[in-house]
């Protein structure tokens, strides 16, 4: 499972999880559809972008045509596999040659070009735009009486102060994450490490976790939460591996 997987599947388990209630067992619900992020929250129930109902609506009998669209300031995953024959090619440029064959100044740039990236064009870690605007003006102006500031670096100014309120912000915000993502996984674990020892096994399977039967609320909780997971999980994933992934994310 990939990091994008986890956090779409951190997501979906928390919140149906938090609707499970403590006191009654787990109904069998419908499986979320690979296409979720396509649907329409009105007629799907989904939080989509309505993608599918244009089709069926807005473009409905419209003749289709190519386009290339081009992604700016964020990183792209060229070989994910939902993106395979559709990435734009850049045809005048050999790769992996090492060689700048379409003379524009960039080494094969095959896919386009990252820069914001390493020498190699490619993002390892990214950051936001107004993060490297407070980081470059931080120098500059961070404890400056701010009735000093010459009105030439006024703007300049101005600008740090903005991107200092964002990333306060962002850093509230991914805090705010941190402790969501810590809680899930406390809680993960835990309701894992019960059945284990009440159901005498090392590995949990849907199918033994299904067959645990209690009155307990907390143990029916726990039982629809780690049943909830293998739901979203899918038979090709393991439960460890989520719990690993759920741990480093955390």
């Amino acid at each position: 499972m990939t990091n994008h997987v986890i956090k779409y599947l951190i997501y979906s388990i928390f919140c149906a999880s938090a609707a499970i209630p403590a006191y009654s067992q787990l109904k069998a619900t419908d499986p979320i559809p690979n296409d979720w992020f396509l649907r329409d929250p009105a007629s799907d129930f989904l939080q989509g972008i309505s993608a599918e109902k244009s089709y069926k609506t807005l473009l409905k009998d419209r003749p289709s045509r190519t386009i290339t669209v081009a992604v700016i300031d964020t990183g792209v995953d060229i070989d994910h596999e939902d993106l395979q024959g559709v990435i734009w090619t850049n045809a005048d440029e050999i790769p992996d040659n090492g060689i700048d064959d379409d003379n524009n100044g960039y080494i094969d740039d095959v896919h386009g070009w990252n820069f914001i990236g390493g020498k190699d064009g490619n993002v390892n870690e990214d950051t936001n735009e107004f993060t490297r605007n407070y980081v470059r003006l931080k120098k500059q102006f961070e404890g400056v009486d701010e009735k000093k500031i010459s009105k030439r670096d006024k703007a300049a100014y101005e600008e740090y102060l903005k991107a200092k309120e964002k990333l306060e912000k962002l850093i509230a915000k991914n805090t705010e994450q941190y402790e969501l993502y810590n809680n899930l996984y406390q809680n993960v674990s835990q309701s894992v490490d019960t059945l284990k020892i009440l159901l005498m096994t090392d590995e949990l399977t849907q199918e033994l976790v299904e067959s645990f039967q209690s009155r307990e609320p907390n143990l029916l909780f726990a039982k629809g939460f780690v049943l909830n997971i293998f739901r979203n999980i899918g038979p090709e994933n393991s439960l460890e591996e989520f719990l690993s992934e759920l741990k480093e994310t955390s």
